[in-house]
């Protein structure tokens, strides 16, 4: 696996024109979703994280443990676990830091509550650093999905969750054995 998440990456979102990182930081504060940059070299929370993630999760010898030791990481940097409330949490947390930065541009590592996109991101960008082969995917749920998952969680819950139909982001780590990949985040 070879998509390595080099710094200097960034993501705009869906709605977002493709065009060069010194353009979207020009276009005044909005309401739209955020760009997420990431770069350790201008980014020092980001680079904490990643040495931490190196001292602490690349020594694990096995791929199963460290995804796990990982995605825990990533968890507690990224708020931890908050169900339903942590998408207005994360909206809100956007807004503050773009009109304190005056850009829509926001480092990864001053995020600290992320929703599915930021936690994968970040996810994906430690992977690399710990070298877990890993990528990032991103897509929606379609109808016949949706429901196939409701009704599993919901037999197996007694109880009702909404899944999202729209955009959602997760990590796909390689194991070993191909009958392990899996998604994590």
């Amino acid at each position: 696996h070879t998509d390595i998440l080099c710094d200097g990456f960034f993501d705009g979102g869906r709605g977002r024109r493709l065009c060069s990182l010194a353009h979207l930081r020009a276009i005044p504060v909005d309401e739209k979703r955020e760009v997420i940059v990431v770069d350790k070299g201008t980014d020092t929370m980001l680079a904490q994280y990643t040495e931490r993630a190196i001292s602490s999760v690349a020594p694990i010898p096995d791929r199963e443990s460290k995804a796990f030791a990982l995605s825990l990481l990533v968890c507690s940097l990224m708020g931890g676990h908050r169900g339903g409330a942590i998408d207005a949490e994360c909206y809100e947390q956007m807004q503050q830091l773009k009109r304190k930065l005056r850009t829509n541009v926001i480092p990864l590592g001053m995020i600290t509550i992320g929703c599915c996109r930021h936690r994968a991101l970040l996810f994906k960008y430690l992977a690399d650093a710990v070298g877990l082969p890993t990528r990032l995917l991103r897509g929606a749920w379609t109808d016949s999905e949706a429901e196939s998952a409701r009704k599993l969680i919901n037999g197996a819950k007694g109880e009702s969750h909404e899944l999202a139909r729209s955009g959602h982001a997760w990590n796909a780590v390689f194991f070993e054995s191909p009958s392990m990949d899996t998604g994590v985040c």
